[in-house]
């Protein structure tokens, strides 16, 4: 940071103000040109849902389809759009800016607690201009208050010195991100372990239980009005199954090309029933080289597909300077710093490994970003030590 940015509160202030003014300016430049984004739809009507007193249903059961978390931070933000009588869409995608600049000093946070403060300030930087994550701010995302209570959960976790009551509040944050989107069901238990090497028995106990207990009252309403349990999110083998389509024309998104032998298998695999059983009979029964090619395209296309399928080629090009350099910056990492090297390849490969399971696309990857960009930090401050 220049020399006029000395004591921390003027750097916590430069960047807010830094981050803001990106983020604007990537709203203005690219919001005229989105259109209406269907994953909105759904939201919208349940916050009227909401509105009506029905509660979070559809057709008198539980709506299972996503979890609740989103619709509740939209309630309060549509019902202020109607008295303002002002369209929601844009007053959601105006009204979300102030997370971003929280996500980004939370991102410095988390760096600075684990990594120090030159490596810090470099990760701020990346992530405040990393253009996948601006582009989050152009149409309504969960992605965005998703971070925020995942972000604000590290953080705490990455403080040399978290007491019981600071791990709980972590394992609250981040239920209530898993509440936005449940991708960090199955992270509780990676971080619980963490915690359990790195701290104590004790803390991994409070962290899960805490976390539990923040999804409890979710899991009871589904229970009381539909008879069952489920993981947060019901009906994931539709997106599981959906993950396997992306290059046949009965994906959602738009179809990729791909080698001949994997598009039969993917006829297949179209064909099939929305039971697990009948996903796994056919990949059990496939030609081995053809899953193989499957599974390697699924891993890659994880760091750069799109829904829309444009732009791939730039996205790439993007995507793998960044990994280029984040391994290097591994490579140079410093043994004092392996807490922190963990946990940042701990959670890379968690969501690498989840969205290699449902849909491969970049976006579902945002999450695990500001750990790659960690490490690209790191091989930037080494090479402007080298240069210099």
């Amino acid at each position: 940071m220049p020399d006029l940015i000395r004591t921390e509160r003027q750097r916590i202030g430069a960047w807010m103000v830094f981050s803001f003014l990106v983020e604007i300016l990537f709203v203005c430049l690219f919001r005229p040109d989105q259109p209406f984004s269907p994953d909105y739809t759904p939201y919208n009507a349940l916050t009227d849902t909401l509105a009506a007193g029905k509660g979070f249903t559809e057709k008198g059961r539980a709506f299972i389809f996503f979890p609740p978390g989103y619709v509740f931070y939209l309630f309060p933000l549509h019902r202020l759009a109607d008295w303002l009588q002002v369209p929601r869409y844009e007053a959601v995608v105006w009204a979300t800016l102030p997370l971003g600049v929280v996500n980004t000093l939370l991102i410095r946070e988390f760096a600075r607690s684990l990594f120090g403060s030159t490596t810090a300030e470099w990760s701020t930087l990346l992530w405040a201009c990393y253009p996948f994550q601006l582009y989050l701010f152009v149409q309504p995302s969960s992605e965005i208050p998703f971070l925020t209570c995942f972000l604000a959960s590290l953080a705490l976790i990455a403080r040399e010195k978290s007491g019981i009551t600071t791990i709980m509040l972590a394992g609250v944050l981040l239920g209530l991100s898993c509440l936005i989107r449940p991708i960090t069901l199955y992270l509780s238990i990676v971080l619980a372990v963490y915690l359990g090497f790195t701290r104590s028995f004790r803390s991994a106990v409070s962290f899960l239980l805490a976390f539990g207990l923040t999804l409890f009252p979710w899991e009871y309403y589904v229970y009381m009005l539909n008879g069952e349990w489920i993981p947060v999110q019901g009906k994931s083998i539709l997106v599981i199954r959906e993950g396997l389509l992306f290059g046949h024309p009965s994906y959602a998104g738009t179809p990729v090309p791909v080698p001949a032998d994997v598009y039969r298998l993917m006829d297949q695999l179209s064909r099939t029933d929305y039971t697990y059983s009948s996903l796994r009979t056919v990949l059990l029964q496939a030609e081995p080289v053809a899953l193989l090619k499957l599974v390697g395209l699924k891993l890659i296309r994880c760091w750069y597909g799109l829904w829309s399928g444009s732009r791939e080629t730039a996205t790439g090009w993007i995507q793998g300077i960044l990994l280029v350099l984040a391994a290097y910056g591994f490579a140079q990492y410093s043994p004092k710093k392996s807490r922190g090297i963990v946990l940042c390849l701990l959670l890379i490969f968690f969501f690498w490994g989840t969205t290699f399971l449902i849909i491969p696309m970049l976006r579902y990857m945002i999450p695990a970003m500001p750990f790659v960009l960690i490490f690209a930090a790191m091989a930037m401050n080494k090479l402007l030590r080298r240069f210099r």
